[in-house]
């Protein structure tokens, strides 16, 4: 039975536009040898990492939604594994809610994916400058406090 995936892997940044494109249709080749077809692809191009991955500090990203047996799986993430120009690649099972919905680009943060960050109310916004104001003026006022704590005697050598 076919299941809908999400692929993303990350290729070294050092590979040049022939290469990549090479890597990304050998990576559709994986699927397509193995039963599965790809539905959907989005290249975020270079990135920087969250932390460094074989001592790289960037990535080129690329996402696919595809179609498969979920036996084919390990097959694939084999080949990945083996691929040297692949930093990291992982594969997901997609939800039913988001598998018709169009993949992410990359570049903008999609809301459909995650939620949005709260927003600050004017209110908010207003107590947390208040309790900054009161904090400078604690401040002023130790600094202006004269030091009554005896001073320790330094003898010269």
């Amino acid at each position: 039975m076919t299941k809908d995936y999400e692929l993303i892997f990350i290729l070294r940044p050092d590979l040049t536009e022939e290469t990549i494109e090479k890597e990304i249709k050998t990576a559709k080749e994986y699927f397509e040898s193995n039963g599965g077809s790809i539905t959907d692809e989005s290249a975020w191009g270079k990135k920087r990492l969250a932390h460094a991955i074989r001592k790289q500090r960037y990535g080129f990203y690329i996402l696919f939604r595809c179609s498969i047996d979920g036996g084919s799986i390990k097959a694939i993430e084999r080949k990945f594994l083996l691929n040297e120009n692949v930093l990291k690649a992982m594969i997901i099972v997609v939800d039913s809610s988001i598998a018709g919905k169009p993949l992410p680009s990359g570049v903008d943060n999609s809301d459909q994916y995650r939620k949005p960050a709260a927003k600050e109310t004017k209110e908010v916004k207003e107590v947390k400058e208040v309790k900054e104001v009161k904090e400078v003026k604690e401040v002023k006022e130790k600094a202006s406090e004269p030091v009554t704590e005896p001073v320790a005697d330094v003898k010269p050598e």
